[in-house]
């Protein structure tokens, strides 16, 4: 006796959905955003101060929380994650997941130690964070508060 190959509709239904389903995977996938950052800005310094602060915004659009774990900068010999009222640098910086972190002078912010130059309003600073999910650039304005 010979069998038939005939595909029963209901298992062709779902192998259609399942490959329909891929494509749409695929797609919302391809437009899923990276984390970046972005208005960034740079405290003008006092005249003759070594040291000054540095803001950004870190958005992570992602599922995951990521961590900010250094920062640095061409114009600074070390730059520091800082809490405000601490007088500490800190290890890491929680990111959430589907959200921000909105560095302020209240808050979370960089401390650039050891300037190499004096720094003028309107002058451009590179931020390079670095995070456990890659590194985050940013060009940021100096400018008076």
């Amino acid at each position: 006796m010979e069998r038939s190959h005939h595909v029963p509709t209901w298992v062709a239904t779902v192998a259609m959905l399942v490959l329909a389903g891929g494509e749409h995977v695929a797609h919302v996938s391809a437009q899923q955003k990276d984390p970046s950052v972005s208005s960034g800005w740079v405290k003008l310094p006092a005249e003759a101060a070594t040291s000054t602060r540095a803001y950004a915004v870190v958005e992570n659009p992602t599922m995951y929380a990521f961590y900010l774990l250094k920062a640095s900068s061409e114009v600074a010999a070390s730059v520091e994650l800082r809490q405000t009222a601490k007088d500490v640098a800190l290890d890491s910086v929680m990111v959430p997941a589907y959200g921000s972190l909105d560095m302020n002078a209240e808050g979370v912010h960089l401390l650039l130690k050891n300037l190499k130059k004096p720094l003028a309003a309107g002058d451009k600073v590179g931020l390079t964070f670095v995070t456990d999910v890659g590194d985050l650039t940013v060009e940021a304005t100096v400018k008076k508060p």
